[in-house]
């Protein structure tokens, strides 16, 4: 099973008005909750200044979802790597259900 200290979440944010603030901040909340180890970096992405209370860790000038989740990777030092958009939100559970599909082995394993 993975661990949470293995993995670095990357979140793209464009911020360009107020519902994207309140999809960022719900979807930043509902990881906190639901994995309360787990790295989370926060990319601006673009011109737009990022509102949200946590603010960014990481801000690119030119915006491209790419280019964002690049930028982020650059900094990251775990195994693992997840990225998701500013605006899922995460119910109680899928941390374990997740870990458990990601951790099996594979239907053509031998193993």
């Amino acid at each position: 099973m993975i661990k949470p200290s293995e993995v670095t979440v990357i979140i793209p944010h464009l911020g360009a008005d107020e519902q994207q603030e309140y999809a960022i901040d719900q979807c930043l909340y509902s990881l906190k909750e639901t994995v309360p180890n787990i790295e989370i970096i926060v990319v601006g992405n673009g011109l737009n200044k990022c509102r949200h209370k946590d603010g960014a860790k990481i801000k690119i000038s030119e915006q491209g979802q790419c280019k964002a989740v690049n930028a982020a990777v650059a900094t990251t030092n775990t195994p693992w790597i997840f990225v998701t958009n500013d605006d899922m939100q995460y119910a109680p559970g899928w941390w374990e259900k997740f870990t458990k599909k990601v951790g099996a082995p594979s239907l053509g394993s031998t193993s």
